[in-house]
């Protein structure tokens, strides 16, 4: 046995070790919670008849105490090159999405009848007495906390979106609405377009009910359009048996290693308000300026993007003084074979990336090397089944356990969804634009888009960068950082 071989089992049996060790602390702890939880189950049963399940799973770390607010929302705005009516999505939305049974005649999309209510600490599903769907789908009606011009455009649709995005919700309502704008501005050049003017369609979705992955499975199911993308890379892989009792017996070292605990301390702060959100969106970015840079760099497409934005996040830092060379990022992977529906079915993996490098051809490089680590290492999947274990404990304490730890860790929240590579349609008109921001921690970043062009969006606390407060910053920042790179792509194919 080589030194390096040895090197490995020695490090292996250790974490086995602490693991075990970790495992013979907790059991007691464990069973005591597991009895409480059933104890609450048969409870319901008996005397709650009326509820559903226990919200179980990832679903159960995106409750938040008060059933009117969200611990985390995803918000998906889509611009449309015709005039789009509430009456019409209404109904479409009704006997495309409302009605869809699975072969066994379930409803696929139950959840959007249902809410949660709190027993004795946990929460359970209850669907929506006398269910309204007039109560979802409407026409824009929020104009007394942010008014929208008619008609009206991107730039005060930039100032809106961080104003609603976390609105409350309707007592005993399911979390999720759909506001229809019908009077938009189209700056945009397309063969389809007859007018000047279209329609936005809001999207809002508590995290609980669903990952973005179930989101874009209402929109195919709604928009009966094909909103195709590339297949999973990134973390689609499926583990042995062998793999899986290997995991089992250091699953707690895998999760000390990925703790807030374990890391550097967040060079960004955190969020101080729920009322003082800033947002800002990059200029639509073709699918094919970044595959060249990919290709020229032999890199990965994301970590095209991610050096991209961490470039552009080093910019804004150097307005206080600050650019430490890495940064804490929580990036979100989805997971392999998603059951379809509603549901949560993706992880997270907290890492730290470069960001002050003397070249961008660097930093690009050294992101890929961390983006290929991850996803190589266990790190994503343990904290999956984490995330599993987790929501063993009663709603409140996991509450606090998640927000808690975002105090620590991460400076940013990154998830990076794949562009559709089709063009999109809805009831006759093109889907022209995407803009697609979420809520958890003081920055989100998010990528999205549809037709071979994606866009950044930037949501965060006015306070999150210190001194560099305009969220222009960003967006300019990662502007100014891939042109840099199609500028270094041209000039190495001219040679």
């Amino acid at each position: 046995m080589d030194k390096q071989c040895f090197h490995r089992v020695l490090i292996y049996l250790s974490a086995a070790a602490f693991s075990i060790s970790i495992y013979i602390t907790l059991a007691p702890i464990a069973l005591v919670i597991y009895l409480y939880r059933l104890f609450v189950i048969i409870i319901c049963q008996i005397l709650r008849p009326e509820l559903g399940s226990i919200v179980a799973g990832v679903d159960a770390l995106f409750i938040n105490p008060d059933n009117q607010k969200s611990s985390s929302v995803i918000l998906t705005c889509f611009v449309v090159n015709n005039i789009v009516s509430e009456h019409r999505v209404r109904e479409i939305c009704e006997q495309r999405v409302l009605r869809l049974k699975d072969l066994d005649g379930n409803l696929v999309y139950k959840r959007l009848y249902q809410y949660w209510v709190n027993v004795l600490g946990y929460s359970f599903w209850k669907t929506e007495d006398n269910f309204d769907l007039r109560n979802h789908v409407r026409k824009y009606d929020y104009n007394n906390i942010c008014n929208l011009p008619i008609p009206t455009d991107e730039p005060a649709l930039k100032l809106v979106l961080p104003k609603i995005v976390d609105l409350p919700w309707g007592r005993n309502k399911s979390h999720w609405e759909i506001l229809i704008v019908d009077s938009y501005k189209l700056n945009y050049l397309s063969s389809e377009t007859t007018s000047k003017k279209g329609s936005l369609i809001i999207f809002r979705f508590d995290h609980f009910l669903c990952d973005f992955s179930s989101i874009i499975g209402i929109f195919r199911t709604l928009f009966q359009s094909k909103f195709n993308t590339p297949a999973l890379g990134r973390n689609d892989r499926a583990l042995s048996f062998l793999q899986r009792t290997s995991l089992a017996l250091t699953f707690p070292y895998e999760v000390f290693k990925q703790s807030p605990f374990n890391k550097k301390r967040k060079c960004i702060c955190s969020r101080k308000s729920s009322s003082n959100l800033i947002y800002d969106v990059s200029d639509n970015i073709p699918v094919s300026a970044i595959k060249s840079i990919k290709d020229t760099n032999n890199v990965d497409f994301a970590s095209v993007i991610q050096s991209a934005v961490n470039a552009s996040v080093c910019r804004c830092l150097q307005h206080n003084g600050k650019t430490p060379n890495t940064i804490d990022i929580l990036s979100a992977f989805p997971v392999s074979n998603h059951p379809g529906g509603l549901c949560n079915h993706a992880t997270t993996i907290l890492e730290d990336f470069p960001l002050q490098f003397e070249s961008s051809e660097r930093r690009l490089h050294e992101t890929n090397e961390v983006l290929k680590s991850i996803s190589k290492n266990r790190g994503p999947i343990a904290t999956f089944y984490l995330l599993q274990v987790l929501a063993f404990l009663p709603s409140t304490v996991i509450n606090k356990l998640v927000s808690s730890s975002y105090k620590l860790r991460p400076s940013f929240f990154i998830s990076i969804v794949p562009t559709t590579s089709s063009t999109e349609y809805f009831d006759g008109g093109e889907i022209l634009d995407a803009f697609f921001v979420g809520t958890v921690i003081g920055m989100i970043i998010t990528a999205f888009g549809v037709g071979n062009k994606f866009r950044l969006n930037f949501l965060m606390d006015e306070n999150v960068l210190g001194n560099c407060s305009n969220p222009e910053c960003l967006s300019q920042g990662l502007n100014t950082e891939l042109e840099y790179l199609l500028t270094l792509d041209k000039e190495s194919k001219g040679h």
